[in-house]
């Protein structure tokens, strides 16, 4: 996501037009969004465009629609946004990941992943979708509030957690590397997806029930189906959130073709990540 500002996120998308992120980011970013995917490799540490049909553009507040949990609490930090297509696909489109409701946020030792679009201190890296893996650890402030322990950095919020079978379970809200006196040294943390204000949100707003009552997985979404793993390889699910500044300060100047945006990103920190 990358915002008039030029901070960027990470978000995934749930649906053809529903994007998923940390609700501190949705309300630290100014419009318009561009939200990429299929981000190619950065050029010299900055961080290059996507083609154009990867790209969409969320020009205001009104056409984002955006639902907030409470932005910064543990627990609560997520955020549902629509994105609508560009003219050649919708930004969710064939994607069909798989979901789960059913992660205890205090059963330590599972093993989690984080996916998003950090920074990086190799340049062809930042901005560029990657991950780290580690264990969880319990230990959260509420039921919806899961710890664990890998590497994050700027930018990561709103990363998918995903779980050792390959279920996304949560959204990535911060990392602690400095350690305060309720967040132990070195744990990051995030809200579950079981939390029932963003599971009634993303029935609202995207007409989904997103985890069945019995066995805590997702309801699939009737489109076509590929392995989730598959899309987050291709950067169609888990899409750079980077809001950005439009002006051509980057390797080449911001073209708005219809609904299409070309922007590069800078990086910043957002908020808790």
């Amino acid at each position: 996501m990358i915002g008039a500002d030029g901070r960027w996120a990470t978000g995934f998308m749930i649906s053809d037009n529903q994007l998923v992120t940390a609700g501190h980011v949705a309300i630290a970013l100014d419009y318009p969004w561009s939200i990429h995917a299929n981000v190619p490799p950065s050029v010299g540490g900055v961080v290059a465009m996507p083609l154009p049909e990867d790209q969409f553009l969320v020009s205001d507040a009104n056409q984002a629609q955006v639902v907030l949990g409470s932005p910064f609490l543990a627990g609560h930090d997520w955020a549902i946004a629509t994105v609508e297509g560009n003219g050649v696909r919708n930004p969710g489109e064939n994607c069909l990941a798989q979901y789960s409701c059913g992660f205890d946020a205090n059963d330590a030792g599972r093993v989690v992943t984080v996916s998003g679009f950090g920074l990086d201190d190799e340049p062809e890296r930042n901005g560029v979708l990657q991950s780290d893996t580690g264990p969880s650890v319990g230990g959260g402030v509420n039921a919806y509030d899961v710890r664990y322990q890998l590497d994050t950095r700027e930018s990561n919020s709103g990363s998918p957690i995903i779980d050792e079978t390959g279920l996304i379970v949560g959204v990535h809200a911060f990392g602690n590397c400095g350690g305060t006196d309720t967040i132990p040294l070195g744990d990051n943390g995030g809200s579950l997806f079981s939390n029932p204000g963003f599971l009634q949100a993303l029935e609202d707003v995207a007409g989904k029930v997103v985890c069945d009552g019995a066995s805590g997985l997702a309801v699939p979404v009737p489109v076509q189906s590929r392995p989730w793993r598959n899309l987050l390889v291709a950067s169609l699910l888990a899409l750079s959130l980077a809001f950005q500044s439009i002006s051509p300060r980057s390797i080449s100047p911001p073209l708005y073709k219809s609904t299409i945006s070309d922007s590069d990103r800078t990086p910043r920190q957002i908020a808790m990540e």
